[in-house]
């Protein structure tokens, strides 16, 4: 049998008030949309070895604590949270958050206590119930598994059927139990609290629990919304990732890496902080690489794309030979999107670099013959690490027509040496970091910012300020 209202216990409300009280001011409440139901439910939101590196990173006692799981194997605390979010899919979070809100068992725990071994989520203490009545769900794994099962197969299930359980769901008001209204906007909030009916501290309720209230700051502080901007090299465990719209594409080979990026400025990012971008495609070769399919086709490797060379002559005429092609099979060659034909030369590749023999002038001409005219050599580095150029006469130079100047790739970081300002390059704008400590807190180094004056930076429109992580 499962007892359903489950304020915190007292010991366990008051420590959790406590912790982080001193940034109670910078934290807003929403009580009726606590979190939402896509994310209560995504039980991918986090791995085995994410959730174990979340432990360890918080100085949590459960990070070397293991318990008999259902099967009656000794696992990893990690390990049954996974289980059991995979086994009612909700998310891996809500059970670690709910964790630190009910028994202070994830910040900095240290020791192990009987409030974390016997209820270490709350689960089965109620202002009703007796010491005996909560001891039915004592243990951690037998309080994981409960509050998997009520969530899933009796708070959501009894919405679903009827709309509300013990008077709690998606648009009913009603009073939390320290006096404050509240009209759900969905089933995790109405969930939540069943689970709990207390606003807390952090809410404007009874001051001497965290309730909600902690629950919503909590999720916030440990799921940030701050994503790493495209361009931008992540590396999980031994794998090297590259941030490009949106989602993590990864290096199945050292040179793809090497021959387009900077090695120096890879950010360590942990599996949680991965999981949060989707698999986008495989990064196999380097840009500009020449690719022959069996039939004897020859592609080159463009930005994600393949693009045929019209004819050997063609391939001559860039400079290459067919000594330097790289075998693919046709189905390696079919998962890669075809772009326009090459059958011309660099320029139609959208790599060719010019130099004004008269002024010295440099530029990079895109595949529409567009001149994009280079200010310093900071971004001709940037964009082109070993840069070889074709030598253009004044007239010819000036014949191109005139595009916006070049910028640096997405991903780097710069200086302004005017004003102090500290940008990542995102999506060609410039966007400026809060401050140091927000810097430091995306794992960035300071040994890869490039300092500019503003002039030179003006070729980027500034951004959104980057969220604090």
């Amino acid at each position: 049998m499962h007892k359903y209202t489950i304020p915190c216990i007292a010991t366990a409300c008051i420590f959790a008030f406590v912790l982080g009280a001193e940034t109670t001011s910078a934290f807003t409440f929403t009580k009726n949309l606590i979190i939402t139901d896509k994310e209560m439910t995504d039980s991918d939101w986090m791995g085995k070895k994410a959730i174990q590196n979340f432990l360890e990173q918080q100085g949590s006692i459960l990070a070397t604590t293991t318990a008999t799981d259902t099967d009656g194997k000794n696992k990893s605390v990690a390990e049954i949270i996974k289980r059991v979010a995979d086994d009612y899919v909700l998310n891996p979070m809500l059970f670690l958050v709910l964790a630190q809100k009910e028994s202070g068992a994830i910040v900095e725990s240290g020791t192990m206590t009987e409030t974390i071994s016997e209820r270490l989520l709350g689960f089965g203490v109620c202002d009703s119930c007796t010491y005996a009545d909560a001891q039915q769900y004592a243990g951690i794994t037998s309080q994981l598994e409960s509050a998997g099962y009520a969530f899933r197969n009796t708070y959501f299930a009894r919405i679903d059927a009827y709309g509300q359980m013990n008077g709690w769901g998606p648009g009913i008001t009603k009073p939390t139990s320290d006096g404050i209204e509240v009209t759900p906007e969905n089933k995790a909030t109405a969930a939540l609290y069943i689970y709990n009916p207390w606003v807390g501290a952090y809410g404007g309720g009874d001051s001497r629990w965290g309730a909600n209230s902690l629950f919503q700051k909590l999720w916030q502080e440990w799921n940030p919304a701050t994503r790493y901007p495209n361009g931008t090299l992540i590396q999980v465990d031994n794998d090297v990732y590259l941030i490009q719209e949106g989602r993590k594409r990864l290096f199945t080979s050292r040179g793809a890496l090497l021959a387009n990026y900077d090695p120096n400025k890879i950010v360590v990012a942990s599996e949680f902080i991965a999981n949060k971008y989707k698999d986008g495609a495989a990064i196999a070769y380097p840009n500009y690489a020449l690719l022959q399919v069996p039939s004897g086709g020859v592609y080159m490797y463009v930005n994600g794309t393949k693009r045929p060379i019209a004819s050997k002559q063609v391939l001559y005429n860039l400079g290459f030979s067919v000594e330097e092609v790289i075998p693919i099979t046709d189905n390696e060659a079919s998962a890669m999107p075809q772009g326009t034909v090459i059958d011309q030369d660099l320029v139609a590749v959208g790599s060719a670099l010019i130099q004004n023999n008269a002024t010295g002038a440099v530029a990079a001409v895109d595949e529409n013959g567009v001149r994009h005219d280079i200010w310093s050599k900071d971004i001709l580095l940037n964009q082109y690490p070993y840069p070889t150029f074709t030598t253009k006469t004044n007239s010819e130079f000036n014949a191109y027509p005139v595009g916006d100047p070049l910028g640096f790739k997405d991903g780097t970081l710069v200086r302004d040496t005017d004003t102090k300002t500290i940008y990542v390059i995102a999506n060609g704008k410039k966007r400026p970091f809060t401050g140091k400590k927000a810097f430091a807190k995306y794992g960035y180094s300071w040994e890869n910012v490039i300092k500019e004056p503003s002039r030179i930076l003006a070729v980027h429109p500034t951004g959104k300020t980057m969220p604090k992580p």
